[in-house]
């Protein structure tokens, strides 16, 4: 069930471009969609073979000697980031689970933080939330996922959790310059708190130029419904029998929240799913509090943006 808002967008993108999109499906192996589009190369665009060559990269990885703290779990990968960070010249301190990372973020500042997404005692989401919030000396340095997945939708969750950027391994000594180029030289940096933005007005109006006016509300009136759904289960005697399926409910419009760029549903809902995934019951029951407040809000901020009317079940008190 859901939405269906992925292949609505694509489909919609793909036929004003022309194209068809087309599916290939097999039972108990998944689906494959797919597309292709006749194009004309633009009049003043030069060939591949004719673009000017992109400068090398250069071998400092960066002119001036950064701190920077990696937090990865894989020996490996841990490894690898050392190496190419410190033949550049940069002091590098390495924490291998994220309950190390956050103490030595908390320790001193550091320029960078490198700071892989999977790990078994904490998630790096967390961990750049808990960085974010300590109120510690690296509170405000730019953290970097590091991570093989990085779908849109994984982005908008690492936006929302305080991250400022992505790396995807295997990490090339490339894209690691880029991300050391960007860091501002000091790290001093002014930080809004993602989780406060209740609507990311140009996600929302991304939506807007590919949907049709019609197709928004329908959307928007189907993802309301499922919320106020939603928060009807929550109602504070969520038990451990029903975990399971309430975490796939929670899951499903966590996505759903990031689409539209309902920043702060999104990551109150990403916190009841890790409660689910947890197994504790107490926890999901405490923080649906917190939707009683952050869906109303969000529900009135949309409709002052497009002409919504309110989900049948929702009493804005």
């Amino acid at each position: 069930n859901g939405t269906g808002l992925g292949l609505g967008i694509a489909r919609r993108l793909v036929d004003r471009m022309g194209g068809t999109l087309v599916c290939t499906s097999a039972v108990g192996q998944g689906s494959t969609f797919s597309f292709e589009l006749e194009t004309s190369v633009a009049a003043n665009t030069p060939l591949p073979e004719e673009r000017p060559e992109k400068p090398s990269v250069r071998k400092d990885m960066s002119s001036r000697v950064m701190q920077i703290l990696i937090v990865e779990d894989n020996d490996i990968n841990r490894e690898l980031l050392e190496k190419m960070l410190a033949t550049a010249g940069h002091e590098v301190t390495a924490a291998s689970n994220a309950t190390t990372g956050i103490a030595a973020a908390d320790h001193r500042a550091f320029d960078l933080i490198l700071m892989d997404i999977s790990m078994p005692d904490i998630n790096g989401m967390k961990a750049t939330e808990a960085i974010r919030t300590s109120g510690g000396p690296s509170h405000r340095t730019p953290v970097y996922a590091v991570t093989a997945h990085a779908l849109p939708e994984e982005r908008a969750r690492f936006r929302a959790a305080g991250m400022d950027g992505c790396l995807i391994k295997p990490v090339r000594r490339s894209n690691l310059l880029e991300v050391l180029e960007s860091v501002p030289a000091t790290t001093d940096l002014v930080v809004v708190r993602p989780d406060h933005v209740l609507l990311d007005l140009e996600q929302f109006r991304n939506l807007e130029s590919v949907l049709t006016a019609d197709r928004m509300v329908t959307m928007l009136s189907i993802f309301a419904e499922e919320v106020v759904s939603l928060m009807a289960r929550l109602d504070g005697s969520v038990t451990a029998s029903n975990l399971r399926s309430l975490q796939k409910n929670v899951h499903q419009i966590s996505g759903s929240a990031a689409i539209f760029g309902a920043v702060h549903l999104h990551k109150s809902l990403g916190r009841i799913e890790t409660a689910c995934k947890n197994d504790d019951p107490a926890t999901v029951n405490r923080l649906a509090l917190n939707l009683e407040e952050v869906w109303p809000a969000t529900f009135a901020l949309i409709s002052e943006t497009v002409d919504l009317p309110p989900p049948k079940s929702l009493t804005m008190k």
